[in-house]
C-alpha cells in the first residue's frame, strides 16, 4: 500500500521519478520476496513512464505479454501498453511502434472500447442494462458522477415503491468487496457518495471500481475509475 502511494506523492513532492525508479528497484524492503519485487518492477515501470521513456515502459509490458505469470498479469500489460501508447501519442512521439504492433490503439474510442472487453472477458463481468422504465420509480442504477473521480464520487439510482431490501455494494477489479452502502429505499429515489475508503476507513488505490445494486432478487452492476 506504501509502495503504491509513493508513486502519486511524487508528483507534489519533487517530480524526481528517476530517484523512485531507483528506490522500488534497489531498496530491500520493496524487494523482499517475490511478490513485493514484481510490484516493485510495475511500479519502477511507472516511473519510466512519468519520466517520457516510453519506448522502454512498451518493452516492458511486451515482456511481461511474451511471458506472463497469470492471465491477469496479461491483460494488466495488455490494457497498460496502449494507454502509454496513447501518452506518448500526446506528447508528438507517435511514430514509436513495438515488437508487438497489436498494442497500439488508433484512438482514445478503440482503447477504451478494447480494455472494456478485456476486463470484462477476464472477470466475466455482465453489465446489465435495466428495461425502458414506463413507471415512475422503476429499479434503476445511474453512472456515478464525477467519473473519473478523486476525492468522492455521488452514486444515484430508483427503486420501486415495493422493494424490502436493496444493497449497494462496491468491489475491486478482482472482484473482491470494498465497500457496502447503505441504502434509503423508502423515498424510492436517492443518491449516496462514496468517498474512496474501504469498509475499515482506509483510502483505497486508484484504478476500476464495479458497484452493483441488488433488489427484489435484480441487479445492475456499473463501472467507475478512481484516478
Amino acid at each position: 500500500y506504501s509502495m503504491r502511494n509513493l508513486l502519486s506523492m511524487e508528483t507534489i513532492s519533487g517530480n524526481d521519478f528517476s530517484s523512485l525508479r531507483g528506490y522500488y528497484l534497489t531498496d530491500p524492503n520493496c524487494n523482499i520476496n517475490e511478490e513485493r519485487t514484481k510490484l516493485s518492477k510495475y511500479l519502477a515501470n511507472y516511473c519510466t513512464i512519468e519520466l517520457e521513456e516510453f519506448p522502454e515502459a512498451i518493452s516492458f509490458f511486451e515482456s511481461i505479454i511474451s511471458d506472463p505469470d497469470t492471465e491477469l498479469d496479461s491483460v494488466y500489460a495488455v490494457i497498460d501498453a496502449g494507454y502509454t501508447y496513447l501518452l506518448m501519442d500526446n506528447g508528438g512521439k507517435s511514430d514509436y511502434v513495438g515488437k508487438m504492433a497489436e498494442l497500439k490503439p488508433k484512438t482514445e474510442k478503440d482503447f477504451r472500447i478494447m480494455s472494456d472487453g478485456l476486463l470484462s472477458e477476464l472477470f466475466e463481468i455482465i453489465q446489465t442494462e435495466p428495461e425502458e422504465p414506463n413507471v415512475e420509480y422503476a429499479f434503476d442504477l445511474k453512472h456515478n458522477y464525477p467519473n473519473p473521480f478523486n476525492t468522492s464520487t455521488t452514486i444515484s439510482f430508483s427503486l420501486p415503491l415495493s422493494t424490502q431490501k436493496a444493497e449497494l455494494k462496491i468491489y475491486n477489479i478482482r472482484g473482491q468487496l470494498v465497500r457496502e452502502l447503505a441504502l434509503n429505499i423508502k423515498s424510492g429515489i436517492g443518491s449516496i457518495a462514496w468517498d474512496g475508503l474501504d469498509s475499515y476507513g482506509r483510502k483505497v488505490g486508484s484504478g476500476i471500481y464495479f458497484y452493483k445494486l441488488t433488489a427484489d432478487k435484480k441487479e445492475i452492476i456499473k463501472k467507475m475509475v478512481l484516478m
